[in-house]
């Protein structure tokens, strides 16, 4: 009997710690993850590659799962995008661009500049191979965190939505990454 419930137990947490994480790119992702006392779970993440290279693993945490991006962009108040870094070739300057290039189609309609040009000013010191980023939204609040490090909070639905949008919106970064973080 003994032996009974020993097996029984050890397939048992075998099982369920198998759910807990998610494997992508070598990157190991929590499927849950608590934010100031809020259970998220992830939604979906997939790979952003540019010019055939991988470049980091993008997920998407929410508290309800969800494949629908204007939801999620307009009426969805808590999220967490995490940007896990898998490339040498990931430096401040190219995530600058890519960030300055993802804002371009926001910058003249919402008035955001103040807070995109202090959103850049997380990307002063290096980045590099497992650097980890949180964008991470409550209300209207955008907190940035690097290595679990909070480095800004900015106190704008406009740019929240706005950084968002890189990934989620009409005109996203990449569409395959959009589906994959949406879990299409």
């Amino acid at each position: 009997m003994k032996t009974i419930f020993i097996f029984t137990f050890t397939v048992f947490t075998t099982l369920f710690s198998l759910g807990q994480t998610t494997e992508i790119s070598n990157v190991t992702l929590q499927n849950y993850i608590n934010v100031h006392g809020k259970k998220m779970e992830l939604n979906g993440a997939g790979v952003r590659t540019k010019y055939f290279l991988p470049m980091y693993v993008s997920s998407l945490y929410l508290q309800d799962k969800s494949s629908n991006p204007n939801d999620v962009l307009y009426n969805v108040k808590h999220k967490v995008v995490q940007l896990d870094i898998i490339s040498d070739f990931v430096t401040k300057e190219r995530i600058e661009e890519t960030v300055k290039e993802g804002f371009e189609y926001f910058r003249n309609s919402l008035e955001i500049d103040d807070e995109i040009n202090m959103f850049l000013s997380v990307f002063k010191d290096e980045v590099v191979n497992g650097d980890k980023f949180q964008f991470v939204a409550e209300d209207t609040l955008c907190r940035i965190i690097k290595n679990n490090n909070e480095l800004l909070v900015i106190d704008n639905i406009n740019f929240q939505k706005a950084l968002f949008s890189i990934w989620l919106g009409n005109k996203p970064i990449n569409d395959e990454l959009k589906d994959e973080m949406l879990g299409k």
